[in-house]
């Protein structure tokens, strides 16, 4: 019996098949330029290459490049909540992007920080996201002192100039962690230098907060022109806003269905479990999500559908957002809506 040895597509093989020249191809296969195609030879392209088989050369590219298109990533607690979202935030973004992700876990332990971070300069990775830094750390100054870009991520450092991610707790606050917002995910306050919110949503009122030290509040207060040239609350709102946070604090049962709103919704279509109220579908292509949120409105349903550029091409999807005051019987009344659109399903809507 006798094997033939499969021959490797490469990227001249696709642009063949399509008649047109490789760095078209390359062009489409890079998030940084595919805008420079058009859509529908940018869709032939994906075409081609899913069906060739075709995977791109890291190693080639990275020889080309002088770059490794990797991303490190440095957490304190791998089994600490607030995470996980975070993790997976960062890979879908760098994965769009281009880049391989690879993450460590320190344990809180400044050594295995020391050791890890070693590691990721010797792979060379093009990029640092660090969620161990200390306010006081040598191995971020000394990274500083090197060529890797880098951001902290609910860390700062004495430095007030080193690059960070603040919280945006709009969706958290008043749902998840009883309540009290992402923050406090792990069971205990993260270490959040700025965490900033809306009064919307949740609280159902208007208007935002940032939670900051003294001298960020001052800063922001004097220098912020967003925030200078703003009108500022009437004294309604405010007292409304207050009244809603003490029964977010004291009324555990009403704060606690959305979540399992969204949940009932998500078991009814052997989705992953959500981690707040807010649901989405990737569905892929923006006319299918066009489609599918039109049915639903014809149904009864507002869902709105999310495309690019507000998502990245091929990831447009339904949102779903859900509250306390939505009926179970609706709730499973839209899953059956939507299990016709819901990729993999048999039936699935084209």
């Amino acid at each position: 019996m006798s094997t033939m040895k499969r021959t490797r597509v490469t990227l001249r093989d696709v642009a063949r098949r399509l008649d047109v020249h490789p760095s078209t191809v390359s062009r489409v296969l890079n998030p940084r330029t595919r805008s420079m195609v058009a859509d529908a030879m940018a869709e032939r392209v994906m075409e081609a290459v899913e069906d060739m088989g075709y995977r791109p050369n890291p190693f080639a590219y990275s020889l080309k490049t002088n770059r490794s298109f990797i991303i490190g990533v440095l957490i304190p607690d791998i089994t600490d909540p607030l995470f996980p979202p975070i993790i997976q935030g960062v890979e879908r973004t760098m994965a769009a992007a281009g880049y391989t992700t690879i993450l460590a876990d320190t344990d809180n332990d400044p050594e295995r920080q020391r050791v890890n971070f070693d590691i990721m300069r010797e792979r060379q990775v093009d990029g640092l996201i660090i969620a161990t830094a200390r306010y006081e750390d040598p191995v971020i100054e000394e990274a500083r002192s090197g060529d890797i870009p880098m951001i902290l991520v609910i860390r700062t450092i004495a430095d007030p100039e080193m690059p960070c991610v603040i919280n945006d707790d709009a969706h958290g606050i008043g749902v998840v962690a009883h309540g009290k917002g992402s923050s406090f995910l792990s069971g205990e306050k993260a270490n959040v230098p700025l965490q900033m919110g809306t009064l919307s949503k949740a609280v159902g009122v208007y208007g935002g907060y940032l939670c900051a030290s003294r001298n960020v509040v001052d800063f922001i207060r004097t220098r912020a022109r967003s925030f200078i040239y703003t009108t500022g609350l009437p004294p309604s709102a405010v007292a409304a806003s207050i009244a809603a946070l003490e029964l977010i604090e004291t009324d555990a049962e009403l704060v606690e269905k959305p979540v399992a709103k969204a949940r009932l919704f998500t078991r009814a279509l052997n989705l992953p479990d959500p981690e707040s109220c807010i649901v989405p579908l990737v569905l892929g292509k923006p006319e299918k999500a066009l489609k599918a949120s039109l049915a639903l409105e014809e149904k009864g349903f507002l869902v709105t559908a999310i495309r690019p550029p507000t998502v990245p091409q091929g990831t447009a999807r339904l949102r779903f957002t859900f509250t306390a005051g939505h009926e179970d019987a609706d709730i499973l009344r839209l899953a059956e809506a939507v299990r016709p659109f819901k990729p993999g399903e048999r039936h699935a809507a084209a």
